[in-house]
């Protein structure tokens, strides 16, 4: 047997012991239901076990299968998702969304990138709420996208539920056109109090997006 032959072989047993891995498929989306509320969150988040407060839900996704590691620069991704609750709210929700604006405006730590987005929603359970969306520096040398949406349910309970995205100071991922961010808001606005009337579909069709790009 000559020498190219042999070389032929030994290649052909070296890929026999080390089989191509194929992509993992993205997990589908994950229903959460709590107290008077239900919502859709990524699968595989880490589950932040509720701090103490008005903090009813948050899930981590650092370093989670389904969003990268680090961004298009190089730099650590930060990105999560929380749900926090208000007993006895007596502000509308027009009102307690443009404090939720100045209290972000006031934040040292934070440059505004444009204006702060406030746009209407309508649940898959038919309530009313309103989604604030701003884009900052943060500390110098983070770029932060921060989306809060607002709901109050017949008990005068006010729900913010809050997602971010935090990366490089150069990176795209952050940015409100983003694919990841149109995604993330996909999950925010999926909050529903009916947790009957939840819906995925929204989730996945933005996911189905978000990976296509």
């Amino acid at each position: 047997m000559n020498r190219p032959t042999l070389y032929v072989l030994w290649i052909a047993c070296v890929l026999c012991a080390f089989p191509a891995r194929s992509a993992e498929p993205t997990k589908p989306p994950e229903v959460i239901k709590g107290e008077g509320f239900a919502i859709v969150v990524p699968a595989g988040w880490r589950d932040m076990k509720n701090p103490p407060g008005k903090i009813v839900l948050f899930r981590q996704g650092d370093g989670a299968k389904n969003v990268p590691a680090v961004d298009e620069t190089g730099q650590p991704l930060q990105i999560g998702l929380l749900v926090e609750r208000y007993p006895n709210t007596k502000d509308a929700i027009e009102d307690g969304i443009q404090k939720l604006a100045r209290n972000a405006q006031n934040d040292p730590r934070l440059e505004r990138i444009g204006p702060a987005a406030i746009d209407k929603v309508k649940l898959t359970d038919g309530a009313d709420a309103m989604l604030l969306t701003n884009e900052f520096v943060k500390d110098a040398k983070r770029h932060s996208l921060q989306l809060k949406m607002l709901v109050k349910d017949a008990a005068d309970n006010g729900y913010v539920v809050s997602a971010f995205v935090v990366a490089g100071k150069e990176s795209k991922l952050a940015g409100r056109d983003s694919a990841l961010v149109a995604w993330l808001a996909a999950h925010v606005k999926s909050f529903c109090l009916d947790a009957a009337k939840v819906d995925v579909k929204p989730v996945e069709q933005a996911q189905t997006a978000r990976d296509a790009k």
